[in-house]
This record gives C-alpha cells, sequence and structure tokens, in this order.
C-alpha cells in the first residue's frame, strides 16, 4: 500500500481497507503471501514509518479476514527486516497473538 513518510496505525488501516481490500476483491487470490518488514515500528530509527504493535495485530486481523474469504485460510508470513531485535519480537508476537485469537473463527 501507498503511504507517506511518517504514516502510523491509522494511515497503515487505512490503506488496508482502501487499497488492500479493494485489490483482493478484485483478484480474488488463492494465497496471500505476507513479507512483514518490522523496520516500519514506530520504534525502528531506520524506518520512515510508526506502527505500533497493536498496528500490527489490526494488520493481522484484517488479512485473517481477507484469507478466510479469498483463500481457505492460506496466509504465511515472511520475516524481512525490522534493525531492531525487540521490535521484531513484539511485532511478531502481535501478529501470531492475532492469528491465535482467531483461530477458532478459520
Amino acid at each position: 500500500i501507498d503511504l507517506p513518510k511518517g504514516a502510523g496505525d491509522k494511515e497503515f488501516i487505512e490503506g488496508l481497507t482502501h487499497q488492500l481490500i479493494p485489490a483482493m476483491d478484485k483478484f480474488k487470490p488463492e494465497f496471500i503471501l505476507v513479507s512483514a518488514g518490522f523496520d516500519a515500528h514506530e520504534n525502528d530509527l531506520l524506518g520512515q514509518l510508526k506502527y505500533s504493535n497493536d498496528g500490527y495485530k489490526k494488520a493481522t486481523d484484517i488479512l485473517l479476514s481477507l484469507a478466510k474469504k479469498y483463500s481457505m485460510n492460506r496466509l504465511m508470513f515472511v520475516l524481512e527486516g525490522g534493525y531492531e531485535p525487540t521490535n521484531i519480537k513484539d511485532a511478531s508476537e502481535s501478529i501470531l497473538n492475532a492469528m491465535i485469537s482467531n483461530h477458532n473463527n478459520l
């Protein structure tokens, strides 16, 4: 999704809602692959975006609902980026918690 420098959770979720969801509705993917770059984390000094752990969780909730709708729950995250180990751990944990909490809805 296309976001300006300094964008945070609000812009991230709006971008998913207004850009990604319509694209998914159009293309109806059979598999969703997410390149999870944690350099967008608000505490990453090299990144230019400001996503919180909660923002990563909310984005994962959206992706899980899209995977359920289009790809028979086929959703894969690949770690790619992020320069602060604590941010990587915390954001990854947020994603995993979202997946665990949505497990019964799949």
